[in-house]
């Protein structure tokens, strides 16, 4: 039998956000406002898909940003590709290590395929399994940043990993040169500290 039988995936409705705080709390260091989780309600901005068990209590959940966020406010006339953003993953203690994380990652990379060139997020340079699991889903380390997150009053680096939801197009000096700007403006001069 699979490890995925009897195991219920869905998007995310009003009546789960209770329930996706409880879990954000249970599974994440840092502390994300009330505002974060209403957001996910909203298609145009996220894609979340939530895992629940044969008793349906939620087990599982990823959260990706999917409305372009860069200096300028807008997607720059297609010049930059758009990139989805992985928020939060997580799987509940006792039901890990069953490809539950996994399937949430193929799933948000799927759902993003058409949209999206790549797929990024951040995790802490220390979590050694969470960076050996994002390799074995064919992420690739970007950079490292020093002092991103800021738990329980600590900086912690952080790694920036991404992966290519689309075939590489040929871009024209023009584009690749308002690439290098927007990810030089995005991820190299600007860092979020994340207090807890």
């Amino acid at each position: 039998a699979s490890s995925m039988e009897g195991l219920h995936f869905r998007s995310i409705q009003q009546r789960d956000i209770e329930e996706v705080i409880a879990l954000h709390e249970k599974l994440f260091p840092v502390h994300y406002n009330r505002r974060f989780f209403e957001d996910l309600l909203l298609p145009e901005e996220f894609y979340t898909l939530l895992c629940f068990s044969q008793d349906l209590l939620l087990i599982g959940i990823i959260t990706v940003r999917t409305k372009p966020e860069n200096l300028l406010g807008c997607d720059c006339w297609g010049f930059i590709p758009k990139e989805a953003y992985i928020a939060t993953l997580g799987v509940a203690e006792g039901w890990r290590k069953r490809g539950i994380a996994a399937y949430l990652v193929k799933r948000a990379g799927e759902a993003m395929e058409g949209r999206c060139e790549w797929i990024s997020l951040h995790v802490k340079l220390l979590n050694r399994d969470a960076v050996s699991f994002y390799h074995r889903q064919n992420f690739e380390v970007k950079r490292v940043l020093s002092n991103y997150y800021r738990i329980a009053n600590r900086p912690y680096d952080a790694l920036f990993l991404r992966k290519r939801l689309q075939p590489e197009r040929s871009p024209s000096i023009l584009v690749r040169l308002v690439e290098v700007m927007y990810h030089w403006f995005s991820y190299g001069q600007t860092k979020a500290v994340l207090d807890v």
